[in-house]
């Protein structure tokens, strides 16, 4: 398909989602967010300030205004990536607490 980038543009979200990372925005960090807030953020992110409340208190986040509408999506897929990996971290732990393993890593 002519012009098809979404290699190009995987990559740019996982390089955006590195950049959160470098920035303290991590799993710890991540984990602490426990009621839809990066989710939350991901909305307002690809909204820019259309959007009535960033999820954190501020009232607004003047920088996403002069960010161009792409790069601000690009922001809000790898906040969604975040929230996604969290919640797949929460289901993993269940499945954990469903199915202990014994130290060989067998199932009872």
């Amino acid at each position: 398909m002519k012009g098809y980038a979404a290699p190009n543009v995987l990559w740019e979200i996982r390089r955006e989602r590195e950049r959160q990372i470098a920035k303290g925005y991590d799993r710890k960090h991540d984990d602490e967010h426990k009621y839809g807030e990066i989710a939350l953020a991901a909305a307002h992110a690809a909204a820019g300030n259309g959007t009535p409340q960033w999820p954190w208190g501020w009232a607004s986040r003047p920088d996403l205004n002069m960010m161009r509408a792409r790069d601000r999506l690009i922001m809000a897929a790898a906040l969604c990536v975040a929230e996604i990996e969290r919640l797949d971290r929460i289901e993993a732990r269940k499945a954990e607490v469903r199915e202990p393993r014994t130290a060989a890593g067998s199932l009872d």
